[in-house]
C-alpha cells in the first residue's frame, strides 16, 4: 500500500502530524484519476479509428466493471460509490477500516521504524492513539463509509453498487479480520463453501445474486493474534497466491459477466498454498 513519496511524506509527519493529510489527498486524487480514465476511454477514445479493427470498435463503453486487488480491493467501494459508470466489482483481498488494518499489515513494519524514533512517537500507546485519530482523515474514502449504502445508495451522493469480495485466509498484508468487518458492515452473504464463517454473516449455498463474499484457504501459517504485523517471510503468500487459483478467478469473471456468484469450489474453497 505504499507508493512513491509515501516514505518522505510520513517522515515529515514525524515533525508535524498534519502531513498525514498528504496520504488521504493521494488517495482522493487516485479516484479522480480513475474517473477521468474511465470517461476518456468510454468517451473520446471510443471514437478513435485506432481502436476500430475490421469494422469493430474495440472499446465497449456500455458496461464498465471494476477488478480491484489489494489496495484496489480496499478502495473499490469508494470508487464505485463515486463513479456512476461502475456499478459492479470484484474486490480481491480487500476490507474496511484503515486504522484497524494498519498495525496488522506487514507494510506497516517499515513505517513503524520511523514512527518509533525518539523524536517522533516512541510510545506504543501514543502510536496507537495517533493511528486511531487518523481515521477521521481517511473516513471520506474508507470502504466503511460506503458499504452500508451499497444496495440503494444516497441520491446525489452515493451510487448503488454490487460487489464480490474474494479473500484469502491468513493474509499478512490485508487482514482477514478487515474483510470480516467489511462484509458485516455491508450486510452481505457468505458462500457456504467458504472455509471461514465469520460471526454475524449469513451463510448461503448459492448462487448469490447481487453482493457476497467468498473466503479461500491455502493452509498458510497463521497471522499473529492482536494488533501485530506478521513476519515478512509470509508477506505475499496468502495475499498473492489467491489470484492464481482457478476457482477464484473463474468465480470473479463469471460474476462480472452475470452479476451472480457461482460456487466454483466443489463445496470447499481450499487450495494448496506454497511457502518456504
Amino acid at each position: 500500500m505504499e507508493a512513491d513519496g509515501d516514505f518522505d511524506a510520513l517522515t515529515y509527519s514525524l515533525i508535524n502530524v498534519e502531513y498525514f493529510q498528504h496520504q488521504h489527498e493521494r488517495h482522493m486524487q487516485s479516484i479522480v484519476n480513475n474517473l477521468a480514465m474511465i470517461r476518456t476511454f468510454t468517451g473520446v477514445c471510443a471514437d478513435l479509428q485506432e481502436f476500430v479493427y475490421e469494422g469493430n470498435n474495440l472499446v465497449d463503453g456500455s458496461n464498465v466493471d471494476y477488478w480491484g486487488i489489494s489496495f484496489g480491493g480496499l478502495r473499490g467501494p469508494a470508487l464505485m460509490s463515486m463513479v456512476p459508470e461502475v456499478d459492479r466489482g470484484v474486490l480481491w483481498v480487500g476490507g474496511s477500516s484503515f486504522t484497524q488494518q494498519i498495525e496488522r499489515s506487514t507494510h506497516y513494519i517499515t513505517f513503524e521504524m520511523l514512527f518509533a524514533e525518539s523524536i517522533a512517537y516512541p510510545s506504543r500507546n501514543d502510536r496507537g492513539i495517533m493511528i486511531a485519530t487518523m481515521q477521521s482523515i481517511w473516513d471520506s474514502l474508507d470502504a466503511e463509509t460506503f458499504l452500508p449504502y451499497h444496495e440503494n445508495g444516497i441520491e446525489g451522493l452515493i451510487q448503488p453498487f454490487q460487489m464480490l469480495y474474494i479473500t484469502s485466509m491468513n493474509d499478512f498484508q490485508v487482514s482477514t479480520l478487515s474483510c470480516d468487518r467489511a462484509v458485516r458492515t455491508a450486510g452481505i452473504q457468505n458462500l457456504e463453501s467458504s472455509p471461514w464463517h465469520p460471526w454475524g454473516v449469513d451463510l448461503t449455498s448459492g448462487p448469490i445474486e447481487g453482493s457476497g463474499v467468498v473466503y479461500f484457504d491455502g493452509d498458510f501459517p497463521e497471522v499473529p493474534v492482536g494488533n501485530l504485523a506478521g513476519s515478512l517471510d509470509y508477506h505475499s503468500h496468502a495475499h498473492g497466491q489467491i489470484r492464481g487459483v482457478p476457482e477464484a478467478y473463474n468465480m470473479g469473471f463469471e460474476y462480472l459477466d452475470s452479476g451472480i456468484i457461482i460456487d466454483t469450489c466443489n463445496d470447499s474453497c481450499t487450495f494448496e498454498g506454497v511457502w518456504d
